[in-house]
């Protein structure tokens, strides 16, 4: 849903970070490139928007329970992230592997036709949300 989100112009700070990914970092002219090593962790605005999240949720949450979903928040983001710089080259590990091939030619088609495969990991919200495209 935040991917989603940032591809509304009304989210302008998110929208405008995430802009600059697809226009200047990765152009639908030039989608893979090994060498990138994207801007410093403290301008990535899906950081910020989750730790503000994590922030509320110390407050509602117990102790222990909080501590699983903050865990398991920044372990998925941080996964999410791997995924997506792999996704932008061509010498990743995991090109051995079907599942990622898979994943990566959708992430490179929302790349081109940016309405559509907004999921890194999973596409079933992108399912769910009708925003799945194959080819």
């Amino acid at each position: 849903f935040l991917h989603k989100a940032s591809h509304d112009i009304r989210f302008r700070r998110l929208y405008n970070w995430h802009k600059y990914h697809h226009t200047v970092e990765f152009p639908p002219c030039r989608l893979i490139y090994n060498n990138h090593t994207g801007p410093p962790i403290y301008e990535n605005v899906f950081l910020q928007i989750a730790l503000c999240f994590l922030a509320i949720l110390y407050f509602l949450l117990s102790r222990d329970i909080y501590y699983i979903v903050f865990s398991e928040t920044i372990l998925l983001m941080k996964v999410d992230d791997y995924l997506h710089t792999s996704y932008h080259k061509d010498n990743s590990y995991l090109e051995n592997y079907q599942w990622f091939k898979e994943l990566k030619q959708k992430h490179l088609l929302h790349h081109k036709q940016m309405s559509y495969n907004f999921n890194l990991g999973n596409p079933s919200t992108d399912i769910i949300l009708q925003t799945i495209k194959y080819t």
